[in-house]
């Protein structure tokens, strides 16, 4: 499954539970429709505000432009994955969040082991 970068767009700012007023104001723009005719794809960002938009929402730019994960669904992408870790680790205990490093460091372990590193 490949998402247009519009729908990646949309996609990404509706899982921060953000409406396009407050993703353009995050963005420093002036009003709500350069960041909207972004997702309809109507225009395209230039260098600086596809890399302000990659920060953003803690993707890669090469994500954005679909030059990796293209055939991943977007809830299996490694950027997106590192999104939601971010976000919901300053939620958590430091209990959690310590469970989830250990995991983390668990199937790195079983990579090594498979020879996958």
């Amino acid at each position: 499954m490949s998402l247009n970068f519009g729908d990646k767009l949309k996609y990404l700012r509706e899982n921060k539970g953000w409406s396009k007023t407050e993703t353009a104001r995050r963005l420093g723009f002036g009003g709500v429709q350069k960041y909207a005719n972004y997702e309809y794809g109507t225009r395209q960002p230039d260098y600086d505000t596809l890399v302000d938009i990659a920060h953003l929402y803690n993707v890669s730019t090469d994500y954005l432009l679909d030059n990796e994960y293209s055939d991943v669904k977007p809830t299996e992408s490694p950027s997106l994955l590192a999104m939601h870790l971010d976000y919901d680790l300053s939620k958590m205990t430091k209990s959690q969040r310590d469970e989830i490093l250990n995991f983390i460091e668990f199937q790195k372990q079983q990579l090594k082991k498979k020879g996958l590193k």
